[in-house]
């Protein structure tokens, strides 16, 4: 068995923490691994703070309702949406996708994709399954009257709070 199947497979819940000093390289390692994990389109709708300051953890406690994992944590890592990421990672592809040669076609249905997203983008409340598909209806006028909806980007929300955000 593989270590990380194995960790997996042993994990427990860690209600408090005893204080230790995490190293930079660490952190740094922790980090590169969040920032490279894959997304839907490459997107990667998210950024990572590192909060080790004990006014910060503090903070970020509160905000976790004082969760004891959270109070007594060395550091934690916030994990902030960012949901106008896609608009120009969406842009930069169809730009390289045209520069590439790639076939009207396949750009076409890049655009068709992107299209949708944005329109999801623009509704003000999380949308309903009717919502999606007055939305594929609109942009795709000869596919069929259902749809089905998945994780993603519709319906996010994000709120920043003060300070949480300083690295």
């Amino acid at each position: 068995m593989t270590q990380v199947l194995e960790a997996i497979l042993q994990r427990r819940a860690i209600k408090v923490f005893d204080p230790v000093e995490i190293p930079a390289d660490t952190r740094e390692q922790i980090l590169h691994a969040a920032r490279v994990a894959p997304s839907s389109f490459n997107i990667q709708p998210y950024r990572f703070y590192w909060v080790e300051t004990p006014e910060m953890r503090s903070t970020a406690a509160r905000l976790c309702f004082g969760q004891s994992p959270a109070a007594t944590a060395s550091a934690l890592i916030v994990a902030v949406a960012d949901i106008g990421s896609w608009k120009a990672t969406t842009a930069s592809e169809l730009a390289w996708m045209r520069s590439a040669g790639f076939p009207a076609k396949k750009i076409a249905d890049y655009e068709r994709r992107a299209k949708f997203e944005i329109e999801l983008a623009r509704l003000e409340k999380a949308p309903s399954i009717d919502d999606a598909t007055a939305i594929i209806a609109e942009v795709e006028p000869a596919k069929s009257d259902t749809a089905t909806t998945s994780g993603g980007h519709s319906g996010w929300a994000s709120t920043t709070t003060p300070g949480l955000a300083s690295r």
